[in-house]
């Protein structure tokens, strides 16, 4: 269900963030950029743009860290397997 929203965010306006905030694509946004935005310092549909942004990064963190610890999970029940037997 979080990929369709994040589509439907973004897939009309690939890069519209970017070119609104003077960033070139390729490039990470700066965080005191993207902070101004979702303040509404640059508009009220970048400031949208800006938030929904904001959130799919978090959601990609977070996404990124389970993975990792279910990495790091899986090697350790691994080890212990062999060491038993």
């Amino acid at each position: 269900m979080a990929k369709k929203w994040m589509a439907k965010a973004f897939g009309a306006h690939k890069g519209q963030l970017h070119r609104d905030l003077g960033v070139k694509e390729g490039n990470p946004i700066p965080a005191r950029k993207l902070e101004a935005a979702v303040k509404g310092e640059h508009g009220r549909k970048v400031q949208e743009r800006a938030l929904a942004a904001r959130t799919g990064a978090r959601i990609s963190r977070t996404h990124a860290r389970r993975q990792e610890r279910r990495g790091r999970a899986e090697k350790r029940a691994v080890t212990r397997s062999e060491s038993r037997g």
